[in-house]
């Protein structure tokens, strides 16, 4: 593979911004940074349900209040035509917290560089009962207006934390809504409540509105270390990808990317080595349409990780692929959101042959300014 210069990455650090919650209820976001552990620990499928979105409204004054807004609710649009109850929002307060600071993880031997955001991992607190339970919305880019859920958690006496294991981004980029269990939303959309799917953590998931897949096919969530490895192949059968003989790697298929609503399935790649034979099987649509993204997760036991320590999960398109940043940001926050037993040990992997160039003339700075780590291998 081509030589690339070792990237850097900028940190993005916590702001101190305070406003008032929706309906009076006030939910307190403390955006701190934990530590990250390496691999290996865990996470659930689809009509479009109430509209969530409200503005929050923040000063970088350490002490502000916005005006109470109201909760928006909207009918459900797609062919299941169920409507999700309304969501209570909020923009919360935040407390002070320094960022994690610059780092850039070393070189594994000679053969690895990575660059990375800090480990510093996202922690939100919000009052809470067991009675509700709570989802964690972020903008994978603050350019653009998609919202992406990225954590569902059932409330506990007193408070709760929620976390999506990745890199802390400023509190703007970030929502919670809170349910009531006894009137679950749908918040993918996918006809399924909420609470229906959190009680079935193998099979289903409220984050991912694919469909459900026996395990010989593939599978919605990888909540363990344990499911990545009963999906994952790894042998010399690797047909055109010649890249991946050797290594251990499960195959992915994101659809609908382009939508508030897209899906991603993880192929059993001992069954399903092949992309299209795949999508036949469980009847996908074929070919390159808009908002398809196909590529692969890789376990590298070599690479050097976010946290600095060896092994890390990488994950790369097909060799002819050269999306850009906004489609690859996407994909990272999916895939974490999906396989929730990664905390901040994820990276892109561009390949040499297309996503190499596409980064370096074109998405460098974006990256370098984002929680999307990347990693170059020289060889």
């Amino acid at each position: 593979m081509s030589s690339s210069p070792t990237s850097r990455r900028l940190l993005t650090r916590s702001l101190v911004r305070r406003s008032a919650a929706v309906g009076g209820a006030s939910l307190l976001l403390t955006l701190a940074a934990c530590s990250a552990s390496t691999s290996g620990g865990a996470a659930s499928s689809a009509s479009k349900p109430t509209d969530l979105s409200t503005t929050a409204v923040v000063t970088t004054d350490a002490v502000t209040t916005a005006p109470k807004a109201a909760a928006s609710s909207a009918p459900a649009t797609t062919a299941s035509a169920t409507t999700a109850p309304a969501a209570t929002t909020a923009a919360p307060t935040t407390t002070a917290k320094p960022g994690p600071a610059t780092t850039v993880a070393p070189v594994a031997g000679s053969a690895v560089q990575s660059s990375a955001p800090g480990s510093g991992v996202t922690s939100v607190s919000v009052p809470s009962t067991v009675e509700e339970y709570f989802v964690l919305y972020m903008k994978p880019n603050p350019a653009l207006p998609l919202e992406l859920p990225v954590s569902v958690t059932m409330g506990k006496a007193g408070s709760t934390v929620l976390t999506d294991n990745r890199t802390q981004l400023p509190q703007d980029r970030y929502r919670v809504a809170t349910f009531q269990v006894s009137a679950p939303g749908d918040i993918d959309g996918d006809g399924i409540d909420d609470v229906k799917e959190m009680a079935d953590p193998v099979g289903m998931n409220p984050l991912n509105p694919a469909k459900a897949l026996k395990a010989s096919d593939g599978a919605v969530i990888i909540p363990d270390r344990a499911t990545y490895e009963a999906m994952s192949y790894q042998g010399n059968d690797v047909s055109r990808d010649a890249y991946l003989a050797g290594q251990e790697f499960m195959k992915f298929w994101i659809v609908n990317a382009n939508t508030d609503h897209p899906a991603v399935y993880f192929m059993n790649t001992n069954t399903w080595k092949a992309h299209p034979m795949f999508a036949s099987s469980i009847g996908l649509p074929g070919g390159r349409a808009q908002g398809t993204m196909r590529g692969d997760v890789v376990w590298d036991p070599a690479a050097i990780g976010v946290d600095g320590k060896p092994g890390t999960y990488r994950f790369a398109f097909q060799e002819n692929d050269a999306l850009p940043f906004a489609d690859v940001s996407v994909a990272f926050e999916l895939l974490s959101a999906n396989m929730p037993f990664l905390t901040n040990n994820l990276m892109y992997f561009p390949l040499p042959q297309a996503a190499m160039p596409q980064y370096l003339a074109k998405d460098k700075p974006q990256y370098d300014d984002s929680r999307v780590p990347v990693l170059i291998k020289k060889g």
